[in-house]
């Protein structure tokens, strides 16, 4: 969460254009996807969205990592022997019961 609201939207370039950020923001605003989101727009809204590939390519780029690393850590977690439901060291957690001072 941090690194996509409180780096990519002071270096998204949305407000001024890339070229008027400074030089921090400039460098980072590429890799990130909400520059990307933002000339998307500014593309399809202005320019018919010509030029708008790369930008989907990034977003793909993210889609494609974030499936790969879920998959392969639902993987892993299944091969330990990790169940729904279960903690990290196999019990089941212990169902609350109530107080001796609470009545029916």
């Amino acid at each position: 969460m941090l690194l996509f609201v409180g780096l990519g939207d002071p270096s998204a370039g949305g407000a001024y254009q890339a070229q008027l950020l400074p030089a921090f923001w400039r460098s980072i605003g590429g890799l990130l996807l909400n520059r990307a989101g933002a000339n998307a727009v500014r593309r399809i809204i202005y320019f018919d969205g010509v030029g708008v590939t790369g930008e989907v390519l990034l977003v793909a780029g993210y889609v494609l990592v974030g499936t790969v690393v879920t998959l392969a850590a639902s993987s892993h977690r299944r091969a330990r022997g990790g169940r729904p439901g279960k903690t990290m060291t196999g019990s089941s957690p212990s169902p609350r019961t109530a107080s001796p001072t609470q009545t029916a």
